[in-house]
């Protein structure tokens, strides 16, 4: 019983980071989010895809909010799990794979730019399967 309401406040301190980012209240957003990832990992694991996909949200806000590098190694672990449990080829590592691209294109230079193309040819080949 207890589980289920601390997946119920997971679930909804989710949406509610959601609608916080959609108002532009966005470390609002990021407070939830950073508070979430930690949660579900401990609940259900660290390969959950609730977990993984609450990493790759975060991640996002990171990114989104110009936190390149902190998106880039909130990112690191989980996609380290999701291509452990589930694969390369997997949607949640996919989307990881993704988020971790355009946060490392956010870096800027050379180098990262040539990692970003690399990780999206790769994506575009894997999606054509």
């Amino acid at each position: 019983e207890k589980e289920k309401h601390t997946h119920t406040v997971l679930n909804v301190q989710n949406t509610l980071a959601s609608l916080y980012g959609q108002q532009g209240r966005h470390e609002e957003e990021l407070s939830l989010r950073r508070k979430n990832y930690p949660l579900l990992k401990l609940i259900e694991g660290a390969n959950s895809q609730n977990a993984l996909i609450s990493a790759n949200n975060l991640g996002l806000c990171l990114h989104q909010r110009g936190r390149h590098a902190a998106a880039r190694e909130a990112l690191r672990e989980p996609l380290a799990d999701a291509r452990r449990t589930f694969g390369e080829d997997h949607s949640i590592t996919l989307n990881l794979r993704e988020t971790t691209a355009d946060a490392t294109s956010g870096l800027g230079g050379e180098a990262n730019l040539r990692e970003t193309i690399a990780i999206y040819e790769d994506l575009v080949t894997r999606s054509r399967r």
